[in-house]
């Protein structure tokens, strides 16, 4: 089973930082406004500070708006080993991608979220040599208020007890990533008691994402115990985006 040390020898010593575009925000992206027009460039000129570009969004993603922002970074010079995906569909798959995080979603209520896509795409990931890292996908609060939980319609993780009886689920099922995303755009991040409490039941690497705005919220989180901080809606509001991210990237040394 492929995980993200594997791809990035660094986080078995270090702690991460993915950056996640969204390639439905193409005013900031793909056809940047005046405000936002620097924004690619900046954070291809911040890559010795993040360990990896993500592509994916909850809604309006599409193979082609995937190929064109993956293109894109590979042009102005972000290699491309280091670019996945975090597709939401069986239509949301970039053959340009080197990886791509297989989300389990183990607490939403639908079953397409659970496997139905990732099966409907295996030909395709097949046939494009994408390398998959299977990942326990867990929904925490406030993701209920957020796209990621309309769509997903989540039994939404709300206290410490909940987490610890998905994780004992993700290590019975032997997964070696689980993912804690609060949704994104969300209120405030993860709370650090539930991002312990999982870590305290799984061995793995844990990856944190959704609300995380601050450098000192992103040191909060890695202290309570994740791997691997996720960071996309934050950034794509700053208006210094290179500044930020090597910000962040100092505060979880």
């Amino acid at each position: 089973m492929n995980t993200l040390p594997d791809l990035f020898p660094e986080l078995k010593r270090d702690r991460g930082f993915m950056i996640i575009i969204d390639p439905d925000k193409s005013h900031i992206w793909l056809d940047p406004d005046e405000e936002h027009k620097r924004h690619l460039d900046d954070v291809v000129a911040a890559q010795e500070y993040f360990t990896s570009i993500l592509i994916g969004g909850s809604t309006g993603v599409t193979e082609q708006s995937m190929d064109k922002v993956i293109k894109m970074l590979i042009e102005k010079g972000y290699p491309q080993k280091r670019i996945g995906l975090v597709p939401s569909s069986h239509t949301t798959f970039s053959k340009y991608a080197k990886y791509a995080v297989f989300p389990f979603c183990i607490n939403a209520s639908l079953s397409y979220f659970h496997y139905d896509f990732l099966y409907k795409s295996i030909d395709f990931v097949q046939s494009h040599e994408i390398i998959p890292v299977p990942t326990a996908y867990l929904l925490t609060s406030p993701a209920d208020q957020t796209t990621v939980g309309l769509v997903l319609q989540p039994d939404v993780i709300r206290n410490v007890g909940s987490a610890e009886r998905y994780t004992k689920l993700a290590n019975l099922l032997r997964f070696q990533t689980l993912s804690l995303e609060a949704g994104s755009g969300a209120q405030y991040p993860v709370s650090s008691e539930i991002i312990a409490a999982c870590r305290h039941h799984f061995d793995g690497i844990i990856t944190v994402g959704g609300g995380i705005k601050t450098p000192e919220e992103a040191r909060k989180i890695v202290g309570a115990g994740a791997n691997v901080i996720i960071i996309g809606d934050a950034i794509e509001k700053s208006s210094h985006p290179r500044e930020l991210i090597k910000s962040i990237y100092n505060a979880i040394l």
